[in-house]
């Protein structure tokens, strides 16, 4: 921690590695760190019977998919979909234990993603052996490289095909962390070439640990599991050391009101009070509601727009993602950018089906599950450049059109957006 730091500023610090410790898991619990790979309650779903290289081509570069076989079935039949012959993935397990674990990741991979908009399913190349102490007698299974991929099918009674997603792979970002605190060994980057081989990155990752007694790579290690690096994101991007100019995050306002002294934020005056229209508060001439307000919903508008910091409680069916809709708008309005975050992915949908029946949906950039692949946000951009000139605004205009300028209380006459 740096010495240099005020009293309050290290307070704050403190506060923040507090927090940051609760996100990381570095023990062998972490399927990062150490996938069981043997026994009853194995993570992951091994094949043999591969060449890794060709799979891993196949998969993340010529766009094949691959069939489940299981371990009975022979290694020459010929199978596919529609009289399509497709290569294979031979696991250990008999049929009926192979098309339970595929439909569990199926269910689940689903599941998570409908909910929470990311992706855990993936595809493990390749495993490193290592120990946590010179004198433990177990050894930890570490994945390697991780390619993002979905189970699907076509129809009902098809079987289950695992193809490669459009999204970037992922080195274990958990592991190198954990080896720089218990030994000298670095693992390396991915390359950054395109015609690299999981052989090549295996070779790298060898020698860089080649002085610790007992570490191998397994090279013909694959797996398929589930694999979540949200909390080490969210550890790696609090660290204050990673920040531009220093102690920028510490000295943050929202920071220091959160992690500081315990005041928490200092409560504002109310706008209006609650003996007073509202219309006298706030000057309908700059309130841009693209959906319809009431008066409590208006005040919150007029609250964020003002920047204040609040908090928004209701049931279900008052009006919530409504609001935020008019928030975002008033907000890009004035030539400001908005992240909007939610836990689950409906949340996120309702806005922006809010968004999109104002008519903004080119204002909006998904960043979440299947559409942040490059190719949707690349196609978003686009749409987006597309869009331009001023607008007017038509109180009788249908969902698809923009529709800035709701009044607080009844429509107000036509003006451009530009």
């Amino acid at each position: 921690m740096n010495d240099d730091l005020n009293p309050q500023l290290r307070q704050v610090a403190v506060a923040l590695e507090d927090a940051r410790r609760e996100l990381i898991d570095v023990s062998r619990g972490n399927r990062l760190l150490h996938t069981p790979r043997s026994g009853r309650r194995t993570h992951c779903l091994e094949f043999f019977d591969i060449n890794p290289d060709a799979v891993f081509v196949q998969l993340s570069r010529e766009g094949k998919v691959f069939l489940f076989r299981s371990e009975e079935e022979s290694a020459d039949r010929e199978v596919g979909i529609h009289s399509k012959p497709l290569a294979a993935l031979r696991s250990r397990v008999s049929r009926e234990v192979l098309d339970r674990r595929v439909v569990k990741f199926f269910r689940e991979a689903r599941i998570i993603e409908e909910e929470q908009g990311i992706n855990i399913l993936f595809l493990a190349f390749g495993f490193l052996k290592w120990f946590e102490d010179p004198r433990s007698e177990e050894p930890c299974w570490a994945p390697l490289i991780l390619l993002p991929v979905l189970i699907e099918r076509r129809q009902g009674r098809d079987p289950f095909i695992l193809r490669a997603r459009d999204d970037d792979l992922v080195v274990n970002v958990s592991l190198r962390e954990k080896l720089r605190s218990i030994s000298n060994a670095e693992l390396p980057d991915l390359p950054e070439t395109e015609d690299w081989l999981p052989s090549e990155y295996f070779n790298s990752v060898a020698a860089a640990v080649s002085g610790e007694a007992r570490w191998e790579v397994d090279r013909n290690g694959l797996g398929l599991g589930f694999f979540t690096f949200s909390k080490f994101l969210m550890w790696r991007d609090l660290a204050a050391s990673a920040w531009p100019e220093g102690g920028r995050l510490l000295a943050h306002p929202l920071v220091t009101a959160l992690l500081g002294h315990g005041q928490g934020f200092d409560p504002a005056p109310p706008i209006v009070n609650d003996d007073e229209p509202i219309d006298r508060k706030i000057d309908t001439a700059i309130a841009v509601h693209v959906l319809d307000a009431d008066s409590s919903q208006a005040l919150t508008i007029e609250e964020a727009r003002q920047g204040r910091n609040l908090v928004i409680k209701g049931p279900p069916g008052t009006g919530k993602s409504q609001t935020i809709a008019n928030i975002i708008a008033s907000a890009v309005y004035v030539g400001k950018s908005v992240l909007f975050v939610a836990e689950k992915t409906a949340a996120l949908e309702v806005v922006h089906g809010r968004m999109k029946d104002a008519g903004l949906e080119a204002l909006c950039l998904e960043l979440h599950s299947r559409r942040a692949t490059k190719a949707a946000v690349i196609s978003s951009l686009d749409r987006a450049l597309s869009v331009g000139g001023a607008v007017a605004f038509d109180p009788g205009a249908s969902a698809g059109r923009p529709r800035f300028g709701a009044a607080v209380r009844g429509r107000r006459r036509p003006r451009d957006v530009r």
